[in-house]
């Protein structure tokens, strides 16, 4: 139970090589108890980077039209002079190889940018970003780093997501750009997801009918790195400002020691109280200061 069991970049570093072959701690939970019945479920929404393609419908370009204005050009990929080899209007972002026209084929480095408007038509808490192969990848709302990152060319793609407040019928400017320095696959697509890191229902649930809890908790280095914008509590930028475990996976412990069901957490990066039934984050804070008893 956690949003990290089924993957593998948490066993990573920053600026790390590509291992040939990486195993999940769910695989190798599944490789060691063949015959255990084992379920995943995703504790909380936290760090994951889920998501659908966002639809055409909310798209608009700065004349008001529907869909979004993509240049294309040449140059620098940061602050260089950049030559523009070919505009087109689209229905939304979702760049392949075959979408690449004749004008900049070849080009390198080439850049892919979209620029207009995006209205949410319902309000509340989103992950925004983009999904992406073998390059640079950056979305922007309201002139503000929302996610970016890079995909080496030998990864299999990368998805990037931040979170963000919308509220429906309220557009906000909107800029996603794509670049790649040497030829490779291509592949860029805008995505999102309503969010909510509360600890999930159906992992309570889960862990109430579980004979043992596994928590996979703390963070990786897609949340702590260089040059990340970080859109999450107890980070400034992409720094730290707090060690504790995230807000959104204490929660998670807390509601899971609650079953009453025995629990063994793994964690990477982060402080945890010996205790599994930690102390809150406001008992903690009272601790330090000398009033809680």
């Amino acid at each position: 139970m956690a949003r990290s069991q089924n993957q593998t970049k948490y066993l990573l570093g920053n600026y790390n090589g590509v291992p040939s072959h990486t195993v999940s701690l769910l695989e190798g939970l599944k490789a060691e108890f063949p015959e255990a019945q084992i379920s995943f479920v995703p504790g909380t929404q936290f760090l994951r980077n889920d998501g659908d393609p966002i639809p055409a419908s909310v798209f608009t370009t700065s004349d008001g039209q529907p869909g979004l204005k993509l240049e294309f050009a040449t140059g620098e990929i940061f602050g260089g002079k950049q030559t523009i080899l070919a505009t087109r209007d689209v229905t939304t972002v979702d760049l392949k190889a075959e979408d690449i026209p004749q004008e900049a084929t070849g080009k390198y480095p080439v850049r892919a940018e979209w620029n207009g408007f995006l209205t949410p038509t319902a309000t509340g808490e989103y992950s925004i970003g983009v999904r992406f192969q073998a390059g640079f990848a950056r979305v922007l709302v309201n002139e503000k780093p929302v996610a970016q990152g890079w995909a080496g060319a030998d990864d299999v793609g990368e998805t990037k997501v931040g979170h963000i407040h919308l509220e429906q019928g309220k557009k906000v400017l909107l800029k996603v750009d794509y670049s790649k320095t040497n030829a490779g696959p291509i592949r860029a697509q805008l995505i999102w997801s309503k969010y909510d890191p509360k600890p999930s229902s159906e992992a309570i649930a889960t862990a109430k009918d579980a004979d043992v809890v596994i928590a996979v908790l703390g963070i990786t280095s897609e949340l702590e790195g260089e040059e990340m914008p970080v859109s999450e509590e107890d980070f400034k930028g992409c720094d730290r400002t707090s060690i504790d475990l995230p807000k959104p996976e204490e929660e998670l412990l807390e509601a899971v020691t609650a079953t009453g069901k025995p629990a063994r957490r793994l964690s990477r990066k982060v402080n945890i109280p010996f205790r599994l039934e930690a102390a809150s984050r406001t008992q903690r804070r009272r601790r330090s200061r000398g009033r809680f008893k």
